[in-house]
């Protein structure tokens, strides 16, 4: 076992394993059961680095990129599953819980706003089920109501 700080793991190399997971190249590839395992390979990881981030580690703490890789990984997914997206907006609602406690990197930016766009646009096109409309409304109008609370993404 080796102590050497800069051979521990850090949110920019998470970042990097969750891009990996993310890359729609990963998706296309797979071909059986194993295709939707990268959504659910990288949210591990997100729960890993986010109780090393909570007990501490301060060099663990996932930012925006986190997740929006994790987010990603799932919504790339082939062929498209209300499961995926509902994957995708938890993800998402973890993030906004997380800016609320911890006030991730100061205030929202245009990825912010991004990352919110590709899970509504996920849910419209899952257009033969009559929930995904539900969800990606539903969302929508959270997202309305924080702005007209006055409160910032």
């Amino acid at each position: 076992q080796n102590d050497n700080p800069k051979l521990r793991p850090n949110t920019d190399i998470y970042n990097l394993v969750f891009q990996s997971w993310s890359n729609p190249k990963v998706h296309r590839r797979q071909h059986n059961k194993a295709q939707f395992v990268a959504g659910e390979r990288a949210e591990a990881l997100l729960s890993r680095m986010e109780r090393m981030y909570d007990r501490g580690n301060q060099q663990c703490k996932p930012n925006r990129e986190s997740y929006h890789h994790v987010l990603m990984a799932y919504l790339n997914q082939i062929p498209m599953t209300l499961r995926a997206v509902s994957n995708a907006d938890r993800i998402y609602r973890k993030m906004l819980i997380r800016h609320e406690q911890d006030a991730i990197d100061g205030v929202w930016s245009t990825s912010q706003i991004k990352t919110l766009d590709k899970v509504i646009m996920a849910y419209s096109r899952l257009y033969r089920n009559a929930n995904a409309a539900l969800h990606a409304d539903k969302l929508f109008r959270e997202i309305i109501g924080r702005f007209s609370n006055g409160t910032s993404l």
